[in-house]
């Protein structure tokens, strides 16, 4: 016997990837789903149950026998979060009523007087600073005035330099210890400065479809250690979601999102243009070796978008993994990356210089010229990032213990 099950996310919902499973623990479908949609299939019982792959990196059962209609709310996923971030397991049940469309008034963002709850104000604990996170990716705080240069609390200041190297206005909130940036998008990329009162500077790059960003800066009730928050929200949540499973090597997670790489190909092909939204599509398929479904999109990221050093990185790699590949054409592709300047994301920065270094002493000029711009990487973060001293840097003025948490919040 069998029957049809409809899952469906509401419009507060993540992008995400979404296992059924059948009671003897068999996976009858892995698929993406995104906030607002559903997916309907054939399961061998009613009670089948969902494990719902959060970007966050958080995995949430949700079991609701005999239901086959399941209305998944951004609510029911974070019901009794409190095991963190990283690979936590939650039982719980789909709360969504039953027959219901997704997106009701029930299932709209969190209001103002819950995220000032959420907020750990003085010292919190590192659990609580992600509580906060997964909160606040639903909703903006009360905003207290608006500058170029922000303050962090007495831990720094942060400021976003926009195309043309011009600051970005942002605003206060969190009682000064974040920074906020409401953004309407830009060709170029963005960049965010973090200075440190030793003298020592964060910078990250921005990928130029960012809707929201914002940085806090919190030293953690436990322990001697001052954490920098940087969240950044694009206007592809399905992107937000791909970049934090790349990042974590959740390859498993990531791989049911590949149908999604077709539309962001699509995206470039009708002109419709989000490069950083097909970007990270071409990076997922680069790393699934899915050759055939990448065909020459990463050649055309390259050649029409030259203010994004990433396509140039993605096609050079390709050719790289492709037999009777032309070494002139790898070989001008990486170096012309480097003359774009850093790339937006991490997982490029990690593809030229492996490419570069296999180009022997061709590559040793344009990696010591990488080496120059980089400082010291951050690499467990989804973007560009790394630490600078200027002149002036003290150490005696350094924090005891410096953490840097830098994240794509994709609304959950």
């Amino acid at each position: 016997m069998t029957d049809q099950l409809r899952v469906a996310f509401a419009s507060n919902m993540p992008a995400a990837t979404v296992e059924v499973v059948s009671p003897d623990l068999e996976v009858v479908e892995r698929f993406m789903l995104d906030g607002g949609h559903s997916h309907t299939l054939v399961v061998p019982s009613e009670r089948s149950f969902l494990r719902v792959h959060l970007p966050s990196g958080k995995i949430v059962t949700l079991q609701d026998p005999g239901n086959l209609n399941r209305e998944v709310s951004r609510e029911d996923v974070l019901m009794g979060s409190s095991s963190g971030p990283r690979g936590g397991l939650l039982m719980g049940s789909s709360s969504g009523a039953r027959g219901g469309l997704p997106g009701n008034a029930a299932h709209g963002p969190i209001p103002p007087t819950s995220l000032a709850d959420a907020d750990p104000s003085d010292a919190p604990s590192p659990s609580e600073l992600s509580r906060y996170h997964r909160a606040r990716s639903a909703a903006a705080p009360e905003a207290v005035g608006a500058d170029g240069v922000l303050a962090l609390a007495a831990q720094g200041t942060a400021q976003l330099i926009g195309p043309g190297d011009l600051a970005v206005p942002g605003q206060s909130v969190s009682h000064g210890r974040e920074a906020l940036w409401e953004l309407q998008g830009a060709a170029q990329s963005y960049r965010l400065h973090i200075a440190e009162p030793s003298g020592r500077a964060l910078k990250v790059q921005v990928p130029g479809n960012a809707r929201r960003v914002w940085a806090r800066a919190d030293q953690f009730r436990e322990r001697s250690t001052v954490s920098f928050s940087i969240r950044i929200q694009t206007s592809s949540d399905a992107a937000d979601t791909i970049v934090g499973y790349l990042q974590r090597g959740d390859l498993y997670s990531a791989e049911a999102m590949a149908k999604w790489c077709d539309d962001a190909r699509g995206m470039l092909r009708d002109k419709i243009e989000d490069p950083y939204a097909a970007v990270v599509g071409a990076y997922l398929l680069l790393r699934l070796r899915r050759f055939s479904q990448m065909q020459d999109w990463a050649r055309n990221l390259a050649n029409w978008f030259p203010f994004l050093p990433d396509g140039s990185v993605i096609w050079a790699s390709q050719l790289m993994q492709q037999p009777s590949s032309d070494s002139t054409e790898i070989r001008k592709y990486l170096l012309e990356s480097v003359q774009r300047g850093l790339p937006v994301y991490s997982e490029g920065l990690r593809l030229l210089n492996d490419g570069l270094r296999l180009m022997g002493e061709d590559g040793t000029e344009a990696r010591e010229k990488v080496k120059a711009a980089t400082g010291v990487v951050v690499w467990d973060s989804p973007v560009t990032a790394s630490l600078h001293t200027t002149n002036t840097y003290s150490p005696s003025l350094a924090a005891t213990g410096v953490v840097y948490d830098i994240a794509f919040a994709a609304r959950a």
